[in-house]
C-alpha cells in the first residue's frame, strides 16, 4: 500500500472510531452527579446515561469532568464533540445546540428554600405554594442561585427583574454546596433548586431539621430535561442515535428507578404521575 493510500485508511479509520464515541460532560452537581469511585453511577443523571449505553452497544461513551460554570460554554463550541444529559431548552440555546426531541429526564418542579425562621418570620404555611414574584418585590431578601442555570421562562423572566443587590450567582464546584452553606450562615435568604438537590444537600451538611421547602407559584406543574449536543454534524449524529434510545429507556423499570433514587418517599407518586403523562406522548408505559 503506498504511503498515501495508507494516510486515507487511517483517516477513515479513525473517523469511524470517532463517529461511534459519545463524550459525555459531566459536573460536579450532586445528586444528579455523584463523582466518586463508589457513588458514581449512583446519580441521577449519570444513571440515565448508562440506561442509555444499553441501548447503544455499538458505541462507546467517554466522560469529560468540567467545572458547571464552564458547561455551556464548552458544549456550544462547534469545534468541540460534547454532549449533555439534560438541560432545558430555552429560544437562546435552541441556536447553539443539538437537542434531543424526547425528553431525558423529568423530575419536580424547581422550589425555594429558605430557613423555618424566615418562614415563621414571614408567617408561610409549609403546605402551600408561594410567588418568588412576591416574595421579592415585598420583601428585602436575598435569593440564591447557581450561575448558567435555566429554571423555565417564567422563573428566569423574575429573576432578571430582581435587583441585583438582591440576588446572588454562583459557579464552580460544590457550587450548591457553598450556597447551602451561605444560607446556614444567614448570608442568603432564598435558595433556588431542586428539591432532590436540596433535601440530598440539606441532610448531607447536617442542616435538614432548620430548613423548609416550598412549591412556586410561577414554576411549571414538573420540570422536563433535554440531552443536547454539539452543534456539528457529529453532534447531530449522536442526537438521532440519542433520540431512539430515549424511547426505549421508557419502559424500563430501571429508568423509574433511576430517576425517583433520590427523591423523598413522598414525591414518589408524583413523580410517576408527572412521567406518565410526559413518556406517555411517545407511547410508552412507565413500568410499575
Amino acid at each position: 500500500m503506498s504511503k498515501k493510500l495508507y494516510f486515507i485508511a487511517c483517516f477513515f479509520i479513525s473517523f469511524q472510531i470517532n463517529a461511534q464515541l459519545i463524550n459525555w460532560i459531566i459536573i460536579d452537581f450532586a445528586p444528579y452527579y455523584i463523582n466518586t469511585d463508589e457513588l458514581e453511577v449512583q446519580g441521577r443523571d449519570r444513571g440515565v446515561i448508562e440506561l442509555l449505553h444499553q441501548q447503544l452497544p455499538g458505541y462507546s461513551f467517554s466522560y469529560s469532568q468540567l467545572p458547571g460554570s464552564r458547561l455551556l460554554h464548552e458544549l456550544a463550541n462547534p469545534q468541540h464533540n460534547f454532549c449533555f444529559l439534560s438541560l432545558y431548552k430555552t429560544p437562546e440555546r435552541l441556536k447553539l445546540f443539538h437537542f434531543s426531541n424526547h425528553p431525558s429526564t423529568i423530575g419536580l418542579a424547581p422550589t425555594i428554600m429558605m430557613k423555618k425562621s424566615t418562614a415563621l418570620k414571614l408567617k408561610l404555611q409549609s403546605n402551600n405554594p408561594i410567588s418568588l414574584a412576591e416574595l421579592s418585590s415585598n420583601h428585602n431578601l436575598v435569593l440564591a442561585a447557581s450561575s448558567n442555570r435555566s429554571f423555565g421562562k417564567s422563573l428566569d423572566a423574575i429573576i432578571k427583574s430582581i435587583p441585583a443587590e438582591q440576588k446572588i450567582y454562583r459557579a464552580g464546584n460544590d457550587v450548591l454546596n457553598s450556597l447551602m452553606t451561605m444560607l446556614h450562615k444567614n448570608r442568603v435568604d432564598l435558595l433556588l433548586g431542586y428539591p432532590d438537590e436540596q433535601l440530598y444537600l440539606a441532610k448531607k451538611l447536617g442542616f435538614i431539621d432548620e430548613i423548609e421547602i416550598f412549591t412556586i407559584k410561577e414554576a411549571p406543574s414538573y420540570s422536563v430535561g433535554y440531552i443536547g449536543c454539539s452543534n456539528n454534524s457529529l453532534g447531530k449524529d449522536n442526537i438521532a442515535q440519542l433520540d431512539q434510545a430515549l424511547l426505549s429507556i421508557y419502559s424500563l423499570p430501571q429508568y423509574y428507578q433511576v430517576l425517583s433514587r433520590w427523591l423523598p418517599e413522598q414525591f414518589h407518586s408524583d413523580l410517576k404521575i408527572m412521567l406518565q403523562q410526559e413518556v406517555g406522548q411517545y407511547g410508552a408505559k412507565v413500568a410499575p
